[in-house]
């Protein structure tokens, strides 16, 4: 009876190829490069000397990830700053790493949300509660907290002329 499910053992070598491998993919985070290492065999301390050999070359920079990844998210993805820190902590980026980043690049998300609110609220009657809620949602899966997300559609509903009932946060 064969067993394919068990990985075989990886040495040190080839353990090394497949993290380089991996990320000429995609850039990828620590965590990551343990996960697909483990995923194919290799045991913690030949996770730890590929881990180290890759830091030491530069090819993986958990700081630097988070950086470039916020940046993306935040201007490309219209993320929020929530979704951003829940997205990078699955990633396996540290919280200190992620709050130091963070505070680093001191990146308004209000810019953001309010492109995303232009471009929801066209094909919506914002005085409809149901499709008011509804853009609400949106924005909350987007990562923007409740406090924003009411000025900012204040914002766009005073400059369209457009009563809302938000409550005062």
């Amino acid at each position: 009876m064969n067993n394919t499910n068990k990985p075989k053992t990886i040495n040190y070598e080839r353990a090394k190829w497949l993290a380089l491998y991996y990320l000429g993919i995609k850039a990828r985070t620590e965590s990551e490069i343990r996960k697909k290492l483990k995923n194919k065999g290799a045991d913690e301390a030949l996770c730890d000397k590929t881990v180290d050999f890759l830091k030491e070359y530069g090819y993986i920079n958990d700081a630097e990830y988070a950086r470039l990844y916020i940046k993306d998210a935040c201007n490309l993805k219209k993320h929020g700053c929530r979704r951003i820190k829940c997205d990078l902590r699955m990633k396996g980026v540290s919280d200190i790493i992620l709050e130091d980043v963070m505070a680093e690049l001191e990146l308004d998300f209000s810019d953001p949300l309010h492109q995303l609110i232009e471009k929801k609220a066209k094909g919506l009657d914002l005085c409809d509660p149901k499709h008011k809620n509804r853009l609400v949602a949106f924005l909350q899966r987007r990562g923007y907290g409740m406090s924003e997300i009411f000025c900012a559609i204040g914002e766009y509903c005073d400059n369209k002329e457009c009563q809302d009932d938000f409550p005062d946060l």
